[in-house]
């Protein structure tokens, strides 16, 4: 696919250091690498840098529903693109109907599911979701998508029994990462050195935001019964959020307190570094949520040669299989320390993190995730257009 217009809508401030920037700023990169022409409707592209073909447009506004209306505007002004590729968002209601009104083809992507995170979304979110579903525009939208790609398998069977919508119109296509950005370590005792860690150590870690529901009080319970058994283990808890005076205070009273370590801040830019330092990574999610989520931790910790510990969920039994990671039903201590122990015995970890490698290379690079989003968008086309 190249030529094409393509506008890409995420209300979104790019210069916030998240994974929803990374994939963002991956998806519009490549779509221009390939010839293509897009222009990049954003809150902020404060920092983002590209290279070839992208204009970006900046709609500063706090609400999304100032944005959408704000966007739809901005669209109507601006070439009439062949595509809108739109990151979805509450009250994404105009800037739809304004590419159906055009028959414009529309592409909707859903990176989780607000029905399953409406308890861990903020009040005011809440209450939009909340009037953005009574109203029936959440439903409307992914009807009149062309296309919806959803990061999770669950997601897509969800929203097509909820709203009546035939299962094609929905394609599983997963979050990606950058596989030289995150890549093993050439030498893990020395890089360990330079970060300040025990070198010869079997490091557990978890890298990334530190909420309820990542379950890390659990974590540090279940790592305590297994660290009880082998003086060789220490943990590594990396970032910041809601949950970090708990986890602090949890850490300090551990009984295995000397082989607990937590960097918060934790700078995004470092982050490959201590992700190539550990030797088992840390990815749990509430029960409820997690089939719902594609986690961008799973890919970085298995671009970077690390087996990972996951909430378990069917649809991401392919992830299991190729030994990427190994899944607990609950995120209890009990069960977490089940898990660790099995990766342990005869360092089983060691090779499970050269499989997670190499299956994100062959299938979770931004390069890969892309091609299967052109793939889709060409067969719009040919049902729009006829070539």
């Amino acid at each position: 696919m190249a030529g094409l217009k393509i506008a890409y809508v995420a209300y979104y401030d790019l210069g916030i250091q998240t994974a929803a920037r990374e994939h963002i700023i991956q998806v519009v990169q490549e779509f221009a690498r390939r010839g293509n022409r897009v222009s990049l409707y954003v809150k902020s592209a404060d920092g983002a840098q590209f290279d070839g073909s992208v204009e970006m447009i900046e709609i500063p506004t706090g609400l999304s529903l100032f944005f959408d209306k704000k966007c739809a505007r901005a669209l109507s002004r601006g070439e009439k693109p062949d595509i809108l590729y739109v990151r979805d968002f509450i009250n994404a209601h105009r800037v739809i109907e304004w590419a159906h009104r055009n028959r414009i083809p529309i592409v909707l992507e859903h990176n989780g599911l607000y029905f399953a995170e409406m308890k861990s979304l903020p009040m005011k979110s809440r209450i939009m979701f909340r009037l953005d579903s009574l109203f029936g525009r959440f439903g409307e939208r992914v009807r009149k998508a062309d296309l919806n790609i959803v990061v999770a398998p669950a997601i897509g069977k969800f929203l097509a029994e909820r709203f009546g919508i035939p299962g094609e119109k929905f394609v599983h296509i997963p979050n990606g990462v950058d596989t030289e950005k995150f890549a093993p370590a050439v030498n893990k005792a020395q890089l360990r050195r330079k970060l300040g860690l025990p070198p010869e150590a079997v490091i557990i870690g978890y890298i990334g935001s530190m909420y309820p529901w990542h379950h890390l009080g659990e974590l540090i319970k279940g790592f305590e019964a297994v660290a009880e058994k082998r003086r060789d283990l220490f943990l590594l808890l990396g970032g910041g959020g809601l949950m970090l005076p708990r986890i602090e205070k949890l850490a300090a009273q551990s009984i295995v307190r000397d082989r607990i370590k937590i960097i918060s801040p934790l700078p995004v830019d470092r982050s490959p570094d201590y992700i190539a330092a550990l030797d088992i990574g840390v990815a749990l999610m509430s029960p409820e949520v997690a089939p719902y989520c594609w986690q961008v931790k799973v890919n970085h910790y298995a671009a970077s040669g690390v087996v990972s510990v996951m909430t378990y969920a069917e649809d991401f039994e392919e992830l299991f299989a190729s030994g990427v990671a190994v899944g607990v039903r609950e995120p209890a201590p009990n069960q977490i320390a089940r898990a660790l122990e099995n990766l342990l015995s005869d360092s089983k970890y060691a090779q499970m993190g050269k499989s997670a490698r190499e299956f994100a290379v062959k299938n979770l690079s931004w390069s890969k995730i892309v091609d299967r989003i052109i793939a889709q968008i060409q067969k719009i086309g040919r049902q729009r257009w006829g070539n």
